[in-house]
């Protein structure tokens, strides 16, 4: 749905069809090295405060656990920013840390609305599977 979600709002036509996987070929080849690395330090901060977000949830995140589910919203929250990076890419090739940091701050509170949406589908998930 994140995917989905993007391919929509870049105005992809067959949004509604398009992969996942198809999704983040094309931006690997679109995104500069620049942009690459703006899109994976905005992901550690997303792993980060999903991290925190988790533990003020109730989940704990134990290093032993096999399925990190942190990385998995941090990978999901990380769709929210691509059409800025596109934006960005489009500018300039330079992504100092302020713009990161911008970045990440105008998309705060949609973020944590986007987090505690997929928190929500999962605990629906969990409940109905067990």
């Amino acid at each position: 749905m994140a995917a989905r979600s993007f391919a929509r709002r870049v105005g992809l036509e067959d949004w509604r069809e398009v992969s996942v996987m198809a999704l983040r070929k094309q931006l690997a080849l679109s995104f500069s090295s620049d942009v690459t690395q703006c899109a994976n330090a905005v992901q550690s901060l997303l792993y980060s405060e999903s991290l925190s977000w988790m533990t003020d949830s109730g989940f704990s995140q134990d290093e032993s656990d096999p399925i990190d589910l942190a990385a998995d919203f941090s990978k999901l929250l990380i769709w929210e920013f691509y059409p800025g990076f596109l934006a960005l890419d489009e500018v300039t090739s330079v992504m100092p840390l302020i713009k990161i940091i911008e970045l990440h701050q105008q998309h705060a509170d949609r973020t944590y609305l986007l987090f505690r949406s997929c928190l929500n589908k999962l605990h629906r998930f969990l409940l109905a599977a067990s």
